[in-house]
């Protein structure tokens, strides 16, 4: 008599085709998302070095400066390494974005994704900027931006007051 203490061969050979299938579509759909998700972290991230580099600016009472060099995807805080972007995302917007998050047309000086003065964010020692401007960050490509699926835009700007503020562009305005 067959002891059925066991699986068999086949029984085994089923359950992993079933786990590499289902692992395969899981990577697949992961990489697909990863433009939209890298996107939301360099926004985040944005957001919070310039609300840290006001706050740093009232704590020490010291002028704060954030300097953007979108030809090159990357900003340098004050005093501090260069950062780069993530993959898949650069400055600038898609080219259906045609107003900023105030309403207004978009300037010449924003083209590059940086509407700041000499593309420097800053706060002085009462917390207020020493620039207003807006960062555009998107995911659409430069050269082909034909993919609907990689054509978001986050605009991180900074007001007369010092606040900073977070924007999504929704196919025709910004929220």
């Amino acid at each position: 008599m067959w002891s059925k203490k066991g699986y068999t061969a086949i029984e085994m050979l089923t359950v992993l085709a079933v786990v590499g299938i289902t692992a395969t579509i899981a990577l697949v759909n992961h990489a697909a998302q990863k433009p939209h998700t890298n996107l939301r972290e360099n926004g985040r991230e944005m957001v919070s070095q310039l609300r840290h580099l006001r706050q740093q600016a009232i704590t020490t009472g010291v002028t704060t400066t954030l300097e953007f060099l979108p030809r090159y995807g990357l900003y340098m805080l004050s005093d501090e390494e260069e950062r780069a972007l993530l993959p898949h995302v650069r400055f600038g917007y898609p080219s259906e974005v045609d107003q900023t998050p105030g309403g207004d047309p978009l300037s010449a000086q924003a083209a590059d994704g940086v509407s700041f003065l000499n593309e420097v964010a800053g706060f002085q020692a009462d917390g207020t900027p020493s620039r207003q401007g807006t960062v555009y960050l998107t995911n659409a490509s430069a050269d082909d931006e034909t993919h609907e699926g990689y054509r978001e835009a986050l605009a991180i700007s900074v007001n007369a007051t010092g606040r900073v503020k977070l924007y999504q562009w929704r196919g025709t305005r910004w929220e």
